[in-house]
């Protein structure tokens, strides 16, 4: 939202009678902008923190966005030719949204719009201000000021594509489509060397390319974390039907023995090509596996009942997550799927939500125990710290061995329950 509020208020603020818009000041604090965007580049970090990124990106969209309008409201015509400006404007704003949404999707496997945006505002301003009469630069008039802006553009060329050069040479694959920006790259040595599935800064599964360690459940699914531990008590005495929502690299397959049966469900197909190309997760389990590939709700919508005996969900360790999965509509439809002895296991690490009051509103609601199991990093065998939250189906689930000190009571403030028809994000940031 505060990229749209942003870019409707500096329309507001260039078209509005009196006119905010100050060339020189906005100029100036425009290059800044892009030049605070050079500097985190070229130190490498990729994630200086998320107030920062905010506020620098944010910033630097408001003073381009003021640039942009600015030039073009002091370009327009006499009433007489407004409609056609306007229509101008309006199919520009079009083509733009088609262009981002649409076709840099497919065309691009990185976000380039985004150095693509910073070189073509700076272009754009250089040939403003070449035909503007009012302007120090018109028509050559200082070629000073042109070298400088020319060395501007060109360098911040040069940084931009030397960061997406550097960024393409780290990664065997770069992958990208409506749903997601995907990159797999190699690290370490030996028998630490790994390979990694990330979107952004998310790791969505590693797995070791060491024979001895390609099988070992790495990440979020360590046998110590509430899925490891629920799957293992769940197996004891039977054959197991899992269902899994999220696929990532394929790591909680490893888990599956032979007469295991996982379906997994997925939404990216771009997701499952590289699960099946680039690590051997899928290949190597024991179990039985089944790919659906489409949006889960709906799939099981779709769907008889399943009797799972473990339904995983892993959608939500990112900062966008799929809410839909997480109303009392969507638990309603999971239950339908479990067997009378079924477990549940929502995984809900998250850096910016806490999920945990949503999971346990709706096992409330539905009669049914939850408990949520913490384990922590332990990096020499490949596992991070989690959170998974357990729904059973039957409460003597918790009375296991392995359970019944790992898992505890789900200890939150209550919220307004997550339905279709409505969800709140923000009193759940933490």
């Amino acid at each position: 939202m505060l990229p749209l509020v942003l870019y409707l208020l500096t329309f507001i603020l260039c078209f509005e009678g009196h006119g905010w818009y100050r060339r020189d000041v906005f100029l100036s604090l425009l290059f800044l902008g892009i030049a605070g965007i050079c500097g985190i580049l070229l130190s490498g970090t990729n994630n200086p923190g998320i107030w920062v990124l905010i506020g620098l990106y944010s910033s630097t969209v408001f003073f381009a966005c003021m640039v942009c309008h600015g030039e073009l409201a002091a370009l327009k015509p006499h009433p007489r030719s407004l409609t056609a400006f306007y229509v101008m404007l309006s199919v520009g704003g079009a083509l733009g949204g088609v262009f981002v949404a649409l076709i840099a999707p497919y065309v691009f496997n990185d976000t380039l719009e985004l150095p693509l945006g910073i070189i073509g505002v700076i272009a754009l301003v250089l040939v403003v201000l070449y035909r503007d009469p009012q302007s120090a630069m018109y028509r050559f008039r200082s070629r000073l000021r042109w070298g400088v802006g020319f060395a501007v553009l060109i360098a911040v060329a040069g940084i931009l594509g030397q960061s997406y050069v550097e960024s393409a040479k780290e990664s065997r694959v770069l992958l990208r489509n409506f749903y997601a920006w995907l990159k797999v790259s190699d690290h370490g040595s030996g028998i630490y060397e790994e390979r990694r599935l990330t979107h952004g800064s998310i790791t969505h599964g590693m797995q070791y390319l060491a024979p001895e360690r390609s099988r070992w459940p790495t990440t979020y699914y360590g046998r110590n974390s509430g899925a490891g531990l629920a799957v293992t008590e769940l197996g004891r005495t039977a054959y197991l039907k899992v269902g899994v929502v999220g696929l990532g690299t394929g790591t909680f397959t490893s888990f599956g023995r032979r007469g295991d049966t996982y379906r997994v469900y997925e939404i990216n197909p771009q997701v499952l090509a590289v699960a099946t190309t680039e690590f051997t997760f899928l290949r190597d389990s024991g179990a039985k596996i089944e790919i659906v590939l489409g949006d889960a709700r709906l799939s099981m919508a779709a769907e008889r009942p399943q009797q799972y005996d473990l339904l995983v969900l892993d959608a939500f360790s990112s900062d966008a997550i799929p809410v839909h999965l997480l109303t009392k509509e969507a638990f309603a439809l999971y239950f339908r799927h479990l067997n009378p002895r079924g477990v549940l296991a929502v995984h809900i690490s998250n850096k910016d939500l806490n999920l945990r009051p949503v999971v346990r509103q709706a096992a409330e609601f539905y009669g049914r125990e939850a408990r949520i199991v913490h384990s922590d990093k332990i990096d020499y065998i490949g596992v991070y710290g989690s959170d998974w939250v357990l729904v059973a189906q039957d409460p003597k689930f918790f009375d296991a061995e392995s359970l019944s000190t790992a898992a505890e009571k789900v200890e939150t403030t209550p919220i307004r329950m997550w339905t279709d028809d409505f969800t709140d994000l923000y009193q759940i940031l933490k």
